[in-house]
């Protein structure tokens, strides 16, 4: 992972959604931008951003189009998922557009390319899930770490090691806890000491390596 570069594949899809918009002949209507940074289009999760999209469309009716980067970008569980949502905005005369292959969704040849791309998204993000599992698996035979590290330890060629700032307090949190310490008592001492939070440190030694938590 790079950690001298900030991600920015939202700025690029909003560049592409512009390039679409002024292909099409259409405007962007401010307060009418849905990003969900983070939010997997693989996974069956709630997502808001997408469900606003679609109801500024089918229910606001504030908007004619919805404009997206390409069709992976807007779901990856198949087609059956996508032609739900183009069924909602067909019916009130809405459309979807991707920039890549300027598809419409309003065109019937552009709805078979794209319940074709949908497929394909699906099957991508079932090949990428397997991949990472068998590699997960194969490390894990090598008894090599992969996951995300506990706190108070470093992975060191696929190795845990302890973290020279983080295990001292961890020993020192087990050795009150065992000292009889309630745990209120032993995290209200470690707050006194300044000492930051898994999370809280996590962030921060993201933010030393140019990343945004």
């Amino acid at each position: 992972v790079r950690t001298d570069i900030q991600q920015d594949s939202s700025e690029n899809q909003q560049r592409l959604n512009r390039q679409t918009a002024l292909a099409f002949g259409l405007k962007l209507k401010p307060g009418y931008d849905f990003s969900e940074p983070g939010k997997s289009a693989s996974k069956p999760i709630t997502r808001r951003e997408l469900e606003r999209g679609i109801n500024a469309i089918v229910k606001e009716k504030a908007v004619e189009a919805l404009l997206v980067s390409s069709v992976d970008r807007l779901s990856r569980l198949g087609m059956r998922h996508v032609g739900e949502m183009l069924d909602a905005v067909d019916a009130v005369g809405g459309r979807i557009i991707f920039n890549k292959g300027n598809l419409d969704s309003s065109q019937p040849a552009s709805r078979a390319i794209i319940a074709f791309l949908a497929e394909q998204a699906r099957d991508e993000a079932n090949m990428l899930s397997w991949r990472i599992e068998t590699w997960r698996e194969g490390c894990r035979l090598k008894g090599k770490w992969t996951g995300r590290h506990p706190y108070g330890y470093l992975v060191v060629d696929g190795r845990l090691t302890s973290h020279p700032d983080e295990a001292p307090i961890v020993h020192r949190i087990v050795a009150d806890f065992l000292d009889g310490q309630p745990a209120r008592q032993i995290a209200r001492a470690l707050n006194e000491a300044e000492i930051l939070a898994p999370a809280a440190s996590k962030a921060a030694q993201m933010r030393a390596g140019g990343r945004e938590p």
